[in-house]
């Protein structure tokens, strides 16, 4: 496709779409970029209008939108979490006489007579 016909085809494009953002699905494109597509993405009215007069893209499905909207929902509650977790401080208060080997070293700790007598070892 030649410059003239592609820019003429976003400029439709781009007159067609009356909001200021939009989510596009990526098209399957193996022959030329080897794209996989299946990918919902939120653009401005600009991007949309070359991804779908590029034909690597469509406007995607209210479907496709909440699934999108619900996936990106739980990876900022886990990556939340993730972070807060991180930042927790952890308090390590130490007995006297306590020595502190390596978490392989210990036995297990089931709360057992025979667990507490191997930890006094």
């Amino acid at each position: 496709m030649d410059q003239r016909k592609f820019w003429q085809k976003v400029q439709r494009q781009r007159e067609s779409l009356t909001a200021d953002d939009y989510y596009v699905m990526s098209l399957d494109d193996e022959e030329n970029s080897n794209n996989r597509g299946g990918s919902v993405t939120q653009v401005n009215r600009e991007v949309a209008a070359r991804c779908i007069a590029r034909a690597t893209h469509r406007l995607a499905t209210p479907e496709e939108i909440e699934r999108h909207i619900a996936a990106d929902r739980r990876n900022a509650a886990e990556n939340a979490k993730k972070e807060l977790d991180r930042k927790q401080p952890i308090n390590i208060t130490l007995a006297p006489g306590v020595i502190v080997s390596r978490v392989e070293d210990q036995p297990e700790h089931d709360g057992s007579a025979d667990a507490k007598a191997k930890l006094k070892k």
